[in-house]
C-alpha cells in the first residue's frame, strides 16, 4: 500500500508540474488541510473533523454549468463527499473552490492509507485527479450515538443516551448530563474500550445510560433537552439538543381575557363596548375554535367572527362589540361559549353590563320645546329694536334749532 501511495505521488507530481487539462479550464493548485498537494506529499485527516479542500483554476475557454467535486471512497456506508454550486467559466479568469468533506467517526481505517479524488467537470470535460492521504483516528473522541424517547415526555418517563468511543484511547469516568428547562441530572459510565477489537466480554466501546425524569410542576408546551458528555478528565465534550415536547399540567386551552372599555354601556347613538377575546392553543397542532354568543339578542347586538384558527403555541385575538337596542337599561348579562372544533364545549365564561339609557337633555324632556320658542321671541324682540333706534335716530338730526340772521331775543 505504501509503494503505491509514493507511485500515486510521483504521478501526481508530474501532472501538475506541466499538464495542461481539458481545453475550457486549467487546474493550478488544489490544497487539502492547508498542505500544497503539487508537491506530491501526503496529507493528514482524522476521523470525526471535516476536511478543507481548495481548487484553484484558470479558465481557458467559454464555458457554462461547471462543477467541482472531491470524494474519498471506501467508506461501508457510501462515498464521503462535497460538490460546489454549479457556475461558468470564463477565460483568463482565475476560480477558487473549497469543499468540504465531513469523514465519519465510525470509517474503518485499520489501513490508513486513502485516495481523495477531486473532479472539475462540465457536460462535456472532465478533469480528476487522485492525492494521497493518511486518515486516522482522534486520539480522543466520544459521540452520543443514540438518544430513545417519548413523542411526548411526561413525568417519570424515561430517556435512554447511548455514548460510542470513536478514539484510539480508552475513556473512564465518563460525564453524561441531562437537562430540561429546570430539570437536570447526570450519571457516569466507568469506561469505554477503543475499538471493538481492543474489547473483551467486560470491555466495550459503547454504552446506554438511562434517565428518570421529574418534570412535576412543568406546564404543556416545547424545551431544549440538552445531553452533554465530558470525558478525557474534562478537558473534551459533546453536546447535543434536542427539542421535545413536555406533557405537563393542564392549563386552560384557551384563555378569554375581558377587555372593556367601560364597565358602563351607555345607549346613545349606537355606541358599542368592546371585548378582546384571547386564545392561546397550548397543544402541538393547529387549532380550531368557534364562538357563540348567548343571550344578547334580548337586549343588544353583537358583532363577531364565529371561528378562529390558532397555531400550535400560539395566540390570536378576536374582536367582540356588543351594541345596546333602543330604549333598554338597567343590567343585562350574556355568555360566551368557546367550542373546539368537534363541537364540544371548551370554556364558557358569562358577563354583565349595565345599560344607561341616556340622551342630550333637549332629547330627555319637552322642556327643548320651549326653549326654542324662547329663542325665537328674543330674536325677533332683538330685530325690533335695532330697527325702532335706526329710525329715532334719523329724527333727531331733523329736529335741531337754527338761528336766523338779524333777530336777537332776550
Amino acid at each position: 500500500m505504501r509503494v503505491k501511495s509514493i507511485l500515486l505521488a510521483f504521478v501526481m507530481l508530474i501532472v501538475f508540474s506541466g499538464l495542461v487539462s481539458a481545453q475550457s479550464y486549467e487546474v493550478s493548485d488544489i490544497d487539502i488541510n492547508g498542505v500544497d498537494m503539487s508537491d506530491g506529499v501526503t496529507a493528514q485527516i482524522e476521523l470525526g473533523e471535516d476536511t478543507k479542500v481548495v481548487v484553484d483554476f484558470i479558465g481557458t475557454d467559454y464555458v457554462d454549468d461547471v462543477k467541482v467535486k472531491a470524494w474519498i471512497g471506501g467508506y461501508e456506508h457510501g462515498d464521503v463527499e462535497d460538490t460546489s454550486d454549479i457556475f461558468d467559466v470564463e477565460p483568463n479568469v482565475t476560480y477558487s473552490k473549497t469543499l468540504y468533506l465531513n469523514i465519519p467517526e465510525d470509517m474503518d481505517v485499520d489501513d490508513n492509507d486513502f485516495t481523495l479524488y477531486v473532479e472539475v467537470y462540465d457536460d462535456v470535460d472532465s478533469d480528476m485527479y487522485g492525492f494521497s492521504v493518511y486518515v486516522e483516528q482522534q486520539r480522543h473522541s466520544l459521540d452520543i450515538y443514540d438518544v430513545i424517547y417519548d413523542t411526548i415526555l411526561q413525568d417519570n418517563d424515561v430517556v435512554e443516551i447511548r455514548v460510542e468511543n470513536n478514539g484510539e484511547r480508552k475513556e473512564e469516568d465518563i460525564k453524561v448530563e441531562l437537562t430540561i428547562g429546570a430539570f437536570s441530572t447526570s450519571a457516569y459510565i466507568d469506561e469505554l474500550a477503543a475499538s471493538p477489537e481492543d474489547s473483551n466480554e467486560d470491555e466495550e466501546d459503547s454504552q446506554s445510560i438511562s434517565f428518570l425524569l421529574d418534570l412535576e410542576g412543568f406546564t404543556t408546551g416545547y424545551y431544549d433537552m440538552e445531553i452533554d458528555v465530558s470525558y478525557n478528565r474534562g478537558h473534551d465534550d459533546v453536546e447535543h439538543v434536542y427539542t421535545v415536547y413536555v406533557e405537563g399540567e393542564e392549563e386552560e386551552e384557551v384563555v378569554v381575557e375581558e377587555v372593556v372599555d367601560g364597565e358602563v354601556l351607555v345607549n346613545i347613538l349606537g355606541n358599542g363596548l368592546a371585548y378582546e377575546l384571547t386564545f392561546t392553543n397550548s397543544r402541538i397542532t393547529s387549532e380550531v375554535f368557534a364562538i357563540d354568543v348567548l343571550g344578547e339578542d334580548q337586549w343588544a347586538s353583537a358583532d363577531y367572527d364565529s371561528m378562529v384558527v390558532v397555531g400550535a403555541g400560539e395566540s390570536e385575538v378576536l374582536g367582540l362589540t356588543l351594541v345596546a337596542d333602543e330604549g333598554i337599561s338597567g343590567e343585562q348579562e350574556f355568555t360566551i361559549q368557546i367550542l373546539e372544533s368537534d363541537g364540544g364545549l371548551l370554556e364558557e365564561v358569562t358577563l354583565e353590563v349595565e345599560v344607561e339609557n341616556e340622551s342630550p337633555w333637549f332629547e330627555s324632556s319637552g322642556l327643548w320645546k320651549w326653549f326654542f320658542i324662547v329663542l325665537v321671541v328674543l330674536i325677533v324682540l332683538i330685530v325690533l329694536i335695532l330697527i325702532i333706534r335706526g329710525f329715532g335716530g334719523s329724527n333727531d338730526d331733523d329736529d335741531e334749532l337754527e338761528l336766523k340772521d338779524g333777530k336777537t331775543y332776550y
